[in-house]
């Protein structure tokens, strides 16, 4: 883009408006009883008005959804759209005899002819009948190739309707209404909330907190239960401490302060969140790998502009944030009053060999909080008893 005009801002922004728009489309397979590959192949003609080549599409699919597709500038002019098809055609048989063989490896062997569909009838002649020869003297090799692999039976080009062809929209602009037909075609479509698409932000985690004095105020049950049952109470308050949250008192069965550290990789998951599991009343989990310690909680009315991950001295991790703000007149910091008016906390005792150094946390969809980290391998060199007995 040695030469970008306003003509490509303008182009650069309609693009990102409609990535933007269709975030949550996404491709949709089903179950099949039929493996059968399938392509799809089109071009335009000079579509480009600086150099004049044309472009190529293609796509495959097993008649459930496109998996394989591409779309490009031609290499080279062409003459005729006769021939800007063709090299299409070339191009989509190169790449369905690669898909083929790796289906073949894959124990899928393809035992019929895939069938390409072209909407082209006299590039379908050429790559057929010879008498043609004399008029494509140009695009000789390519000309045989295709005549050659169609004889032994591993690709046959298909005519197609022009108005069904759906490579058709990797190759030029089409009106709204043609594009979305084309589009639902392939498969493409918003997903539901069942099938949705997980898109990942991710949270820092900080280890400069020095604020003095927060946490210094415990919270106790019958405090929790008078907050509970007041009248207005806010839904993001039981959202927050009701049973099955993260941070809720209850979560372990019985009440503690989650302000104070709590060594939660000490204990099974399945055992402490037995019965709310069992009642589906959370999804709270954590367990730890040869690799990592995990802990995965939905964040029930937050989010990424409300959650805090702070790591003290390598030892204490605290997950919190402020859920509403503090009466005017209040100069104190939230946490270091009583806190559960105004957010949430969760600190979380970690264990000895946890590497904090390479800690990382985020967000699927903005709502289910994760947090990843390592185990330091070096720890394991020093086999104390304890140790060796949580190996065996």
């Amino acid at each position: 883009m040695h030469c970008a005009s306003e003509l490509h801002l303008r182009a650069a922004k309609r693009l990102v408006r409609y990535i933007k728009g269709t975030r949550n489309f996404g491709v949709k397979f089903t179950r099949s009883k039929e493996f059968k590959l399938v392509g799809f192949s089109d071009s335009d003609w000079g579509g480009s008005i600086n150099d004049m080549r044309s472009t190529l599409g293609y796509c495959f699919t097993f008649g459930f959804g496109v998996f394989s597709w591409s779309s490009k500038k031609q290499e080279s002019v062409t003459q005729s759209i006769a021939e800007a098809e063709f090299v299409v055609a070339t191009t989509a048989v190169n790449q369905a005899l690669w898909l083929r063989k790796l289906l073949s490896d894959l124990n899928l062997e393809q035992k019929e002819s895939t069938k390409i569909f072209v909407d082209n009838q006299t590039a379908i002649a050429i790559s057929r009948n010879p008498v043609f020869h004399g008029k494509t003297k140009h695009f000789n090799i390519k000309l045989f190739f295709l005549r050659e692999v169609q004889k032994e039976g591993n690709i046959i080009l298909v005519h197609y309707k022009t108005e069904e062809q759906v490579a058709d929209i990797f190759t030029k602009p089409l009106p709204v209404s043609k594009f979305e037909v084309l589009r639902t075609t392939l498969d493409l479509s918003l997903c539901s909330v069942s099938n949705e698409m997980n898109f990942l932000s991710f949270v820092q985690v900080q280890t400069d907190d020095q604020t003095p004095q927060k946490w210094c105020i415990s919270l106790h049950e019958d405090v929790l239960k008078r907050l509970l049952s007041q009248q207005g109470s806010p839904i993001t308050m039981h959202k927050v401490f009701g049973e099955g949250s993260l941070f809720s008192p209850m979560l372990f069965g019985k009440f503690f302060d989650p302000s104070d550290a709590f060594p939660l990789w000490d204990f099974d998951s399945d055992t402490l969140l037995y019965n709310l599991r069992n009642s589906g009343k959370t999804t709270v989990d954590w367990f730890h790998t040869d690799q990592a310690y995990v802990l995965k909680a939905p964040l029930p009315g937050m989010g990424k502009t409300t959650i805090q991950i702070h790591v003290e001295k390598g030892k204490i991790m605290e997950i919190s944030g402020q859920v509403q703000q503090q009466r005017e007149g209040k100069t104190k910091d939230w946490r270091s009053c009583n806190w559960w008016l105004y957010g949430y906390i969760r600190r979380l005792e970690l264990p000895e060999d946890a590497d904090c150094r390479k800690k990382e946390a985020f967000l699927t969809n903005g709502v289910v909080l994760e947090i990843r980290i390592p185990r330091n391998p070096l720890y394991f060199d020093d086999f104390t008893p304890s140790r060796v007995h949580d190996e065996i």
